[in-house]
């Protein structure tokens, strides 16, 4: 609900309570303008919304304006006020219920959109693609699963928390929008882990050793790679490894 609705409600709500007391005349009046507009703006909120209180704050309104006063009594205008703030009690509760019932409707209805899940499955077919990458991964293959996928990170792009009941959302996003950074420390962990897998061989090469750079050289199973080398560092070595 409306903040401003509700605080329109609970300040009515206390003007009216207090009119159950001996109160000035002016207090009274002030009510009455008070009330003909707070009553008048509850009235217009519910306008086509709900047709029930609608009627109920229009009636209001009229019945406490100022100009054309209604004369009742005291006791029955205790009655009457006792009634709207009772009224005005109910209507905070009830309509929080029918919003929280409506969130919770949209809420469930979101995970249904035929565009949230077929964005879903690109999601988890990602996701797979990633498990089961085991080889180094290049400029090109990262641009083309990019690529691939653009339309999948444009539509899930901040909206981890929105949809916080399914998990691979979240998964996607922490990889897929940070993917370069994540390719780098996975060719870094794949490099390292290489080197030493292949350490032995590495060790004896024509009976010479290679060193942290000629071995990094290797095993980066780039596209394309640049290697800069002045004369007689080991480049022929590093190439026939």
């Amino acid at each position: 609900m409306n903040k401003t609705i509700i605080i329109i409600k609970i300040i009515l709500g206390f003007l009216l309570f207090v009119c159950l007391f001996d109160m000035p005349y002016f207090y009274y009046q002030f009510v009455r303008f008070t009330g003909t507009i707070g009553f008048g703006l509850l009235a217009l909120e519910n306008y086509q919304k709900n047709h029930t209180w609608f009627v109920l704050w229009s009636c209001s309104a009229l019945l406490i304006n100022p100009f054309f006063k209604i004369a009742l009594g005291r006791d029955l205008w205790n009655i009457v006020d006792v009634f709207w703030v009772v009224l005005l009690i109910v209507s905070i509760f009830l309509n929080k219920r029918h919003v929280d019932g409506y969130m919770k409707f949209v809420g469930r209805k979101k995970y249904t959109d035929p565009n949230y899940l077929r964005f879903l499955k690109n999601a988890d077919q990602f996701l797979k693609l990633i498990n089961d990458l085991n080889d180094y991964i290049t400029w090109v293959q990262r641009h083309q699963i990019q690529s691939k996928f653009e339309d999948t990170g444009r539509f899930f792009k901040n909206k981890s928390n929105y949809y916080n009941e399914e998990k691979t959302v979240d998964r996607f996003n922490n990889i897929f929008e940070n993917f370069e950074d994540f390719v780098v420390n996975f060719n870094l962990k794949y490099v390292r882990t290489q080197k030493e897998k292949h350490q032995q061989f590495f060790d004896n090469i024509e009976n010479k050793k290679l060193d942290e750079q000629q071995r990094t050289a290797v095993v980066t199973d780039e596209y394309s790679n640049l290697i800069v080398a002045g004369a007689g560092s080991g480049k022929t070595l590093t190439i026939l490894a």
